[in-house]
């Protein structure tokens, strides 16, 4: 879009001939230029100049201002013109010293069948009613009339609106203007003259009069319905506003809830409240900080967790994934039900082997449980090969001490160990041991609780051991609400 000065000179007069028309200001491709022209007299001499156009592929003069007589040191400054691609604007100084500067704007224009710009123009010598111009029906225009006096006549001009049927749909009670006096090289402007769908000007003059008629302006083909259906595609150079006028730094702005149903393509950022979500390579913009300190020098597109041992807990007040990384053969979440009881795995659920390359795989399991193998299940050891059973009394897979406790940390006491059933809790044919790690020290205070409405249901030959198996007996009598430390086999509570 061009802005500001758009085109100045001052015409050079030669000595050996007349004045020549020099060019000003050419229509920008595509676009509608809306400016004023300022004229400035240099001179000590008065200066009689002409300020005027031409059509695209056209070299008949038209004009805007005919002979007008600006003195030494006088400025003169037109109304908004407004110029469509390709239409000329010329000028002419009988003084060298006066200069032409065209000031304005370019705005996108290639959407209206019909182009913004200088729209029409006429020689009207007589007093019958001539059609000047008519609005399209698909659009409203917002027009400028000029009237210039060629001829060497003083001569009065007639102007006025129909609403209908052109010029036969005239009648006098729309007059604009009635019987303007234009004495020899005078020019009369009316600007903002506002015309709805086909609404048309007409115009008349004197006999023997030449008076010049010319329309420029702007038109409006905004739909105005309720509903609106587009069977063919459509193309906005401007700014859409949904819901709202639309903010021209954007061109497409929309007040309200938005649903799309199929996919969303962008090639670009993804801005959500001044913030870059998304940047034109993909991949999203979020901050992970590693003990309060940010390990993101840039966008994600995928996060990647080496080795197992990681368990994630969401803090839905603050947002937050905290994720727990134990690094390689340490816990993960299939290794505990929620933290609260942490399990050893001794059965068979579906068909495995034992073979090259690790050669030999091993079961921690109790001496109160057994590993099982389910009807229909194969478990193939190859030749030089071993399947280890080992019992335990602990869960040792952790890997440090720190990760038996609830520490605090930079970011709050970790969520290491429960010691609530506030869900239900199997124990079965594949996850035959399970450990409720209350330390020895604190087991005198904490008990292991089950909520109500809530049950922990042990198959044979499956064992939760709470606490550790120093502290750990057969009860004489269950409560089914507190697990105080000991062996649980073969029940539900």
């Amino acid at each position: 879009m061009a802005f500001g000065v758009l085109g100045s000179i001052i015409p050079q007069v030669s000595l050996q001939g007349p004045p020549q028309k020099e060019i000003l200001f050419v229509g920008i491709q595509s676009s509608l230029t809306v400016g004023k022209v300022s004229i400035c007299n240099h001179s000590n001499d008065p200066a009689r100049v002409q300020l005027g156009y031409y059509f695209e592929g056209d070299t008949t003069p038209n004009y805007f201002e005919f002979n007008r007589t600006i003195r030494y040191g006088e400025t003169y400054e037109t109304k908004d013109l407004h110029v469509a691609e390709g239409q000329k604007l010329f000028v002419l100084s009988d003084q060298n010293k006066t200069s032409f500067i065209f000031n304005g704007k370019s705005t996108i224009d290639v959407a209206n069948n019909v182009r913004s710009g200088i729209l029409t123009g006429l020689i009207s010598s007589d007093k019958f009613s001539k059609l000047l111009y008519q609005s399209p029906v698909d659009a409203k225009s917002e027009v400028t009339l000029s009237i210039v006096n060629l001829g060497t006549l003083s001569s009065k001009a007639k102007i006025g609106i129909s609403s209908a049927n052109a010029v036969s749909g005239f009648t006098t009670s729309c007059y604009l203007e009635y019987d303007i006096d234009l004495t020899v090289d005078d020019t009369y402007v009316r600007p903002n003259i506002q015309l709805g769908r086909g609404e048309s000007i007409v115009c008349s003059s004197d006999f023997g009069s030449t008076l010049s008629f010319t329309i420029h302006g702007s038109l409006d083909q905004t739909t105005e319905t309720d509903d609106v259906d587009i069977a063919g595609n459509v193309r906005i150079n401007n700014s859409l506003g949904i819901g709202t006028t639309a903010n021209t730094d954007y061109k497409l702005d929309v007040l309200g809830d938005s649903l799309f149903t199929g996919n969303l393509n962008l090639t670009n950022n993804l801005i959500v409240n001044d913030f870059t979500a998304i940047n034109e390579t993909g991949g999203f913009n979020i901050g992970i900080t590693s003990n309060t300190t940010d390990v993101t020098p840039g966008n994600i597109k995928e996060i990647n967790f080496i080795g197992v041992g990681n368990t994630f807990f969401y803090d839905s007040a603050a947002q937050r994934l905290d994720i727990k990384i134990s690094g390689d053969g340490s816990i993960t979440d299939d290794d505990a039900l929620k933290n609260v009881a942490f399990l050893h795995y001794g059965g068979f659920g579906s068909d495995d082997s034992i073979r090259f390359p690790q050669k030999f795989h091993e079961i921690f399991s109790h001496e109160d449980a057994a590993v099982d193998i389910e009807d229909g299940i194969n478990v193939d050891i190859d030749e030089d090969c071993l399947l280890v059973i080992t019992d335990k009394n602990t869960f040792d897979t952790f890997s440090t001490e720190i990760e038996k406790t609830n520490f605090l940390s930079a970011t709050g006491f970790r969520d290491n160990i429960r010691c609530v059933f506030d869900f239900d809790a199997v124990l079965n044919a594949e996850k035959k041991v399970g450990y409720v790690m209350i330390p020895d020290a604190y087991a005198n205070e904490i008990d292991c609780d089950i909520e109500p409405g809530n049950t922990v249901s042990i198959g044979d030959m499956c064992v939760l051991i709470i606490g550790s198996k120093s502290l750990s007996k057969i009860p004489e009598e269950i409560n089914n609400d507190l697990l105080n430390p000991y062996f649980l086999s073969g029940a539900t509570y």
